[in-house]
């Protein structure tokens, strides 16, 4: 384990693994992601499935996967790893805020929330602890 790993780099490290995780799966099985973020398909509109891939699968896979390798091999990686973490916090933010505008104040959007600003701290971290 690289010297530079404090408990707040394994943090952002285990973020990443969540995070990279549910990219793979969303790559995987889109169907998945559909449940996830409880969105309905429209079955004329193919070019759906691409976009949940893209979006939930390359972007977390690939934003996750970098922001791990940056803090696993320079303390500078942080920064990386914070870039990451704004997203996270940005929807949280956002689901917060839009909540009762959007009569979406059920449990499940609490837990997501929640989630969102959880892994946003674990990812900023590094940098705020």
């Amino acid at each position: 384990m690289p010297a530079h790993l404090g408990l707040p780099e394994i943090f952002a490290v285990l973020a990443c693994l969540v995070g990279g995780g549910m990219g793979v799966k969303a790559l995987l099985d889109p169907a998945w992601t559909v449940g996830l973020v409880r969105l309905v398909p429209d079955p004329d509109q193919h070019e759906g499935r691409s976009e949940l891939r893209a979006i939930y699968g390359g972007l977390f896979t690939g934003g996750h996967g970098f922001a791990l390798a940056a803090v696993l091999l320079a303390p500078a990686g942080a920064w990386a790893a914070a870039a990451v973490a704004a997203g996270w916090l940005g929807a949280g933010a956002v689901r917060f805020a839009f909540m009762r505008a959007d009569k979406g104040a059920t449990t499940y959007n609490v837990l997501g929330g929640g989630f969102e600003v959880v892994m946003g701290a674990a990812l900023i971290a590094p940098l705020a602890l």
